[in-house]
């Protein structure tokens, strides 16, 4: 590392504050006294860990931190930092800012950081209180497009038409007069309509295009001069997909019409979709039970069919249900007595500590058979796995503290624990060799005392 450079970096947060990225932890500013810092841990309600800087050098440092660094949650703020900062001083488009700033991501780092919308959504916030927009509407009357808006970056008309501000159902069309005249002289349009997308005083966004035979011979024109892919899609307005495929079509000597097309018709009828939609939250729906259900009414639908409907439709996901050991009140009662009882101890008190609890294991077990693959070409070339029938299990029993370990103990088979076993050969033993090695006194706990 350069000694010029700082060893840790400052990003902005989202009110304009300053954060500290410095060693795998974040720090939130505390301060500012003179020419002096003051950063503490931004888990500053369990660490205490501060940092002191003047300028861009770490002058001082008090108290340790009481979590590991993580280096994944640092990397996250770096590269949400670097989007916003491309959003502000650049235009490019999202997908570009996105991708740029994951190139050097790990991919736990790429796990960590926000999904695909929510960083557009952050690109676009960020461009928006540089270009200052206009306030946002609450009511369709209050509608108003400064000049700016309704014209495109070359200066062309873009605001074709208004149904007026007393419109209860106000609707705008934008567009061109070069885009009106290729629709003019096109015999077929292609529409399509997207509310996701849509401001929220408005119920959906249509989006006319004209891919008629004129814009099609028109790009093959263009890609045949010579202009590359990329640049016929985007000064025709249209996909880079739809470009590639007239262009595949065109070299194979195929027409450029578009055929008509029937579509596969739908399988499942209104009546169909109301059975699917009433096994959702009940036990022992499977999709295959579904379709079973749906075959015995009389209805054609296959599992994937039903799948579809569930995912797509109804936006339904299937859940294993979750399980949970079941408590009694003694036990809910002793658990938060203990809890009360030791909620004041220090890290220190928790250090003299010994832990002592036990677990089966299974000698010879077989994995779970749905999650054992092997990818193969030939499955005679997998090794097997040697089933026992019957295997024996061992009880094991061990003990750790902070400053040493016990001995693990192994039950014999066929052999109670007692209270006199416990006694005698564990405590009396394991415990008590693990408690000599640690030099210092400790207590001892097992979990079911509480």
């Amino acid at each position: 590392m350069d000694p010029d450079q700082p060893s840790f970096r400052l990003i902005r947060t989202n009110k304009g504050g300053e954060k500290m990225l410095e060693g795998g932890y974040l720090y939130l500013m505390h301060r500012r006294v003179g020419e002096m810092t003051h950063w503490q841990c931004e888990q500053r309600g369990e660490c205490k860990a501060r940092v002191h800087t003047k300028g861009m050098e770490i002058v001082k440092r008090t108290n340790e931190h009481l979590h590991a660094p993580d280096v994944q949650a640092t990397a996250c703020c770096e590269i949400k930092a670097g989007i916003k900062r491309k959003a502000r001083d650049t235009q490019d488009s999202s997908h570009q800012i996105i991708g740029e700033g994951m190139l050097t991501a790990s991919e736990g780092t790429a796990a960590k950081l926000p999904k695909l919308d929510s960083l557009k959504r952050t690109i676009q916030r960020q461009r928006a209180s540089v270009l200052s927009a206009p306030v946002q509407p609450t009511a369709l009357a209050e509608l108003v497009l400064p000049a700016e808006y309704q014209r495109t970056a070359k200066g062309e008309q873009f605001l074709l038409y208004d149904s007026g501000e007393d419109d209860a159902h106000r609707f705008l069309i934008f567009g061109t007069q070069r885009n009106l005249g290729m629709l003019q002289q096109s015999k077929i349009w292609l529409a399509d309509g997207t509310f996701k997308t849509a401001p929220p005083l408005f119920a959906q966004i249509m989006n006319v295009r004209d891919h008629g035979i004129a814009v099609r011979s028109k790009a093959i024109g263009m890609l045949e001069a010579g202009v590359p892919l990329k640049d016929v899609a985007l000064r025709l307005g249209v996909g880079l997909r739809s470009i590639k495929r007239w262009w595949a079509a065109a070299k194979c000597g195929h027409s450029l019409e578009t055929k008509a097309r029937s579509g596969r018709p739908k399988t499942l009828n209104r009546a169909a979709k109301i059975v699917i939609a009433k096994s959702l939250e009940k036990r022992r729906h499977s999709t295959r039970n579904i379709a079973k259900s749906l075959a015995e009414k009389g209805y054609s639908a296959s599992s994937s069919t039903a799948y579809r409907h569930l995912t797509k439709n109804l936006g339904a996901r299937a859940f294993k249900r979750p399980q949970i050991p079941r408590i009694t009140e003694r036990v809910k009662g002793n658990r938060l007595l203990f809890a009360h009882n030791h909620k004041d101890w220090t890290i220190e008190d928790w250090r003299k500590v010994l832990w002592s609890d036990e677990s089966p294991f299974e000698l010879f077990s077989t994995p779970n058979r749905q999650n054992d693959r092997v990818w193969s070409k030939n499955g005679k070339d997998i090794s097997p796995v040697f089933k026992v029938k019957f295997p024996a299990k061992v009880m094991v029993w061990g003990m750790m503290s902070y400053r040493a370990l016990s001995e693990l103990h192994i039950i014999p088979q066929k052999q109670s624990v007692d209270a006199a076993y416990y006694r005698d050969n564990i405590l009396g033993v394991t415990c008590l060799d693990a408690i000599i090695r640690s030099s210092k006194q400790v207590a001892l706990w097992k979990d079911q005392c509480c």
